[in-house]
């Protein structure tokens, strides 16, 4: 809801740092395209930036999801870059949960929601145990379709206590450890501590 304290934090120059090495997703609420942001014009267009990629538009609902094609929202729903005059942006998730980076050798992947599937490029629950109905792909991402998912889901979009949130970050940091020693394993390598 607020990006105070991030803003508190970035210095001045945040903008040019961040040229060319950031890059920032989000939804085009007009086309429900998937854009990534890499040039910022100024400090407060960062700002914008990040504040529309984690912006869930009002009229979202999660079955736009499961839909076939990207989503689409009232522009007036969306945040408007001012670089981008006429055009308004939401979560880059609801298009692309994450976008492929055409720049990078490896996109390492971090998400709470489980897939059966193991992955060299994602960090995530293994979602072994966990009763499921299958599995699906949604906004560019393989999910198992599950109960255990779909309260991930709903902590991701909704929030939750200070207790729960710990046990997410404990969770994520057992599944990063675990992730480090397969990808060390499979390479012959020894995995560095996360």
């Amino acid at each position: 809801k607020s990006l105070s304290g991030i803003v508190d934090m970035m210095p001045d120059d945040a903008h040019k740092r961040a040229n060319g090495k950031l890059q920032v997703s989000v939804t085009d609420c007009r086309t429900g395209a998937n854009v990534l942001l890499n040039r910022f014009e100024t400090r407060d267009h960062l700002i914008q930036a990040i504040r529309a990629s984690c912006h869930i538009p009002p009229s979202f609902h999660p079955l736009d999801m499961v839909r076939k094609g990207n989503p689409t929202y009232p522009l007036s729903e969306g945040i408007s870059i001012r670089q981008n005059p006429g055009t308004t942006y939401a979560d880059g998730g609801l298009s692309e949960a994450v976008p492929p980076l055409s720049e990078c050798d490896v996109t390492v992947k971090v998400t709470p929601i489980a897939e059966k599937a193991a992955s060299e490029q994602w960090i995530r629950p293994s979602g072994k145990g966990e009763w499921s109905i299958g599995s699906r792909n949604f906004a560019g991402q393989p999910v198992s379709l599950s109960v255990s998912n779909l309260r991930r889901l709903n902590t991701s979009i909704f929030g939750a206590s200070p207790g729960h949130l710990q046990k997410v970050y404990e969770d994520g940091a057992r599944d990063a450890e675990a992730w480090a020693v397969a990808v060390g394993d499979a390479k012959g390598t020894h995995a560095a501590s996360i």
